[in-house]
């Protein structure tokens, strides 16, 4: 496309932004600079919709930076700021020298949010099926007061992916097996106990499930390892409110931590002895 057919695919509405006549662009609609929002997140909004509905199709790219900067009127700053929040949610993968392009059915589990793993799964355009296989007071020794426990089956597309065992608190069982059932875990912790989860520790591990565990994720007579997520949640007063063991089927999932910036003191050579 030459520069003078680029410029005729935008208009400019009242209220400076931009919106795009292209064909491929049938979801975009206007920034609102007056609001608090920063624009990169909105544009990043835009874009998410716009994957979600399969727009550029799986694996595909996404539309140049200069592309999207004509697009929106914003800066190359604003515009790689929102395709980063894509990025950190795994929507998207960047390529160097290539561009963007949306990331395959691979799940791409971001760890740098205290997050559920049912809204991570959500969030990247996936709604799993979810069975309660076990709601009731834990049988086993248990730690500030986590006497509530729960084992619940992820599915995708009707194969198991991931099965989690959780300690909750002692008066979560009050709230019944029907909540436990329409509820995440996050949900019944922060809903239905009124405890806000503000902090999350999380430890990425590899081992090989028991019987029990290999038959629920269609693993028996495979001898195969899973991915393990060990994560323990606290409340606003630093009370431990939650703890998560997820055992990950991985042919369609994988663990991504971005970090910025090096370590203070990185060393640039190897010590001999």
């Amino acid at each position: 496309m030459d520069q003078r057919s680029s410029a005729s695919s935008t208009v400019r509405c009242r209220s400076g932004s931009v919106q795009s006549r292209h064909p491929e662009h049938r979801l975009t609609e206007a920034l609102d600079r007056d609001q608090a929002t920063p624009l990169y997140v909105q544009v990043a909004a835009l874009l998410r919709r716009e994957i979600l509905a399969h727009h550029y199709g799986d694996g595909g790219a996404l539309p140049s930076e200069a592309h999207l900067q004509r697009r929106f009127g914003i800066s190359r700053v604003t515009t790689r700021q929102a395709l980063q929040l894509l990025a950190d949610d795994g929507l998207v993968q960047k390529r160097q020298g290539k561009g963007t392009y949306v990331s395959s059915d691979h799940v791409r589990h971001a760890l740098g949010k205290a997050r559920g793993f049912y809204d991570e799964l959500v969030c990247q355009g996936v709604t799993p099926q979810t069975e309660l296989l076990f709601w009731g007071p834990s049988s086993e020794a248990h730690e500030e007061g986590l006497g509530t426990r729960l084992e619940r089956l992820y599915r995708l597309d009707g194969a198991p992916i991931a099965l989690v065992q959780a300690w909750l608190p002692d008066e979560a069982l009050l709230l019944g097996r029907e909540s436990a059932e329409q509820m995440t875990i996050y949900g019944l912790v922060e809903e239905g106990l009124k405890r806000r989860i503000v902090s999350a520790e999380s430890s990425i591990g590899a081992k090989v499930p028991d019987l029990t565990s290999a038959g629920h994720l269609g693993l028996e007579g495979n001898g195969g390892f899973v991915l393990t997520l060990s994560r323990r949640s606290h409340d606003a007063l630093g009370a431990l409110c939650e703890r998560a063991l997820f055992l990950v089927r991985p042919e369609r999932y994988e663990f991504v931590l971005r970090s910025e910036g090096r370590a203070p003191g990185t060393n640039m050579r190897i010590r001999h002895a």
